[in-house]
């Protein structure tokens, strides 16, 4: 599992224990969940929210894009008895804990602890891997921590398992072999198996390979991102019929399921030659080619089918900020939900391919530091959608980044994202992004912080120049081996 046996051993346990107090703390009383817009968040949210509804436990639901004062504050003088942060909240442990000083707080969270917490009032319960010597980054999902939590207290809970699966994608940690999940993320992994929620095969990770016709899949395709046919739907049908796969039959597009075994073959073959054609190394151009997740509660031609096709979807609504068609989704509701949720998918992938387009034909958006790529977003995406473009050009090979890049975003108060690209130099190979960007992001009045590959904040615009100095010094001291600078 990719996990030390005892850290496991020991952080089960844990869980179990918890999950007694956890129940004696919500049940029966008026609880707040405060999560994030994308879709780890949001899955983790719903989750959550099942488990309460099955402990008789009154709720709502608030999603932030991160712990601040001024939403603690607001929070703190509300009349709720628990306060229950999902996918947040360790970075901000004593902030919390201070702010919100007399109610119980529950903290489910896998991104990187404060490494001295004071919990002397007792009425804060935290849930992370890492305090047990597991990579939260790669080995679990807030959204699979938020249903071990709810199975312990549930059996009936591991129903949710294909929900932990979604989030877990969506947070990208498909980092096994084959992109499969693993650590702590693949135990939802084989309870979804045992209990028949879930389908695993090995197969090409095209978007929408079991709900769209073929030419979308490679239109949509964004992880790995396809140059040339990525939101280029007649380069798509170009590339279709030269290979000698034809995209239409009897006047209607073809799905990848009407495709013979030999198309099937000759499809995956011809797209790894074409991604070595566009300078893709052998094991990138391979990355079209791997695990795949089917939630088998749902239709076979849903776009809810395929794991990371429901977390894309999540996402467009958190990042479009539809938080309760999302939210409802994850409960389970369908029909108009459903309908607006694909309205939102429909949208923010043309917003994203807008924007792709607009920053290929203007390169003044683009700054090249000599330690990070900077692409100023600022005026054409909402700030919410910083992360996901960021996680784009990340992956892609539009600007061919080799250094940390990051991505910036709205008006007044900025959004920033950084992501290490596909493609990063051997020297920035150890350099975690959430400490450096937490580092400067304070130094220069700003808020930041997360894993190691992706890592986010906020900065004010007039500081904004100075962060990048900033940034850019310290990730120049830290490839030099000062490492608290």
């Amino acid at each position: 599992m990719g996990i030390d046996e005892g850290s496991l051993g020991n952080f089960l346990e844990y869980m179990r224990k918890t999950a007694n107090k956890v129940k004696g703390v919500v049940e029966g009383a008026h609880a707040v969940v405060v999560t994030h817009y994308d879709a780890d968040g949001l899955s983790s949210a719903a989750i959550i929210a099942k488990m309460l509804q099955r402990l008789g436990t009154t709720f709502h639901i608030r999603v932030v894009e991160q712990v601040d004062q001024s939403i603690l504050t607001d929070l703190s003088e509300l009349d709720y008895d628990v306060f229950i942060f999902t996918d947040m909240g360790s970075g901000a442990f004593d902030f919390i804990s201070k702010i919100i000083s007399r109610q119980n707080i529950i903290i489910i969270d896998h991104h990187p602890p404060l490494k001295n917490r004071n919990n002397t009032a007792g009425r804060l319960i935290e849930i992370n891997p890492f305090i047990f010597g597991i990579d939260g980054s790669s080995n679990s999902s807030a959204s699979t921590l938020s249903y071990l939590l709810s199975k312990n207290i549930d059996k009936r809970n591991t129903s949710l398992a294909p929900l932990a699966i979604v989030g877990a994608v969506g947070d990208r940690q498909d980092m096994g072999e084959y992109y499969s999940l693993k650590g702590l993320n693949k135990i939802a992994v084989e309870d979804g198996i045992k209990r028949g929620y879930l389908k695993v095969e090995m197969g090409l990770r095209l978007f929408g390979i079991r709900s769209k016709p073929l030419v979308s899949c490679l239109e949509n395709t964004m992880d790995p991102f396809l140059p040339g046919l990525t939101g280029n739907e007649g380069a798509c049908l170009l590339f279709l019929k030269k290979i000698g796969v034809e995209p239409v039959e009897e006047g209607r597009l073809k799905t990848y399921s009407m495709l013979s075994e030999e198309e099937k073959k000759r499809l995956a073959t011809e797209l790894v030659k074409y991604l070595l054609s566009k300078g893709f190394s052998a094991k990138m151009a391979e990355s079209i080619f791997g695990t795949m997740y089917f939630l088998t509660q749902e239709d076979v031609n849903s776009p809810l089918y395929d794991a990371r096709e429901y977390a894309t979807v999540l996402n467009a609504c958190g990042r479009l900020e539809h938080y309760s068609i999302a939210i409802a989704l994850g409960l389970g509701y369908r029909g108009k939900v459903l309908q607006k949720a694909l309205d939102d998918f429909l949208q923010y992938k043309k917003l994203l391919s807008t924007v792709l387009n607009k920053l290929r034909q203007n390169e003044k958006r683009i700054i090249n530091m000599e330690h990070v790529l900077v692409v100023d977003a600022r005026g054409l995406i909402p700030p919410k959608v910083a992360g996901s473009l960021a996680s784009i050009l990340a992956s892609s090979r539009i600007f061919n980044a080799d250094k940390p890049l990051l991505v910036v975003a709205g008006k007044g108060k900025l959004k920033i994202s950084m992501r290490q690209p596909a493609k990063l130099r051997k020297i920035y190979y150890g350099i975690h992004l959430g400490e450096i960007l937490h580092h400067a992001a304070n130094k220069t009045g700003g808020m930041g912080g997360g894993h190691a590959m992706a890592a986010g904040g906020t900065i004010f615009d007039g500081g904004f120049e100075r962060f990048l100095n900033v940034l850019n010094e310290v990730i120049g001291w830290r490839i030099k081996g000062f490492k608290n600078v």
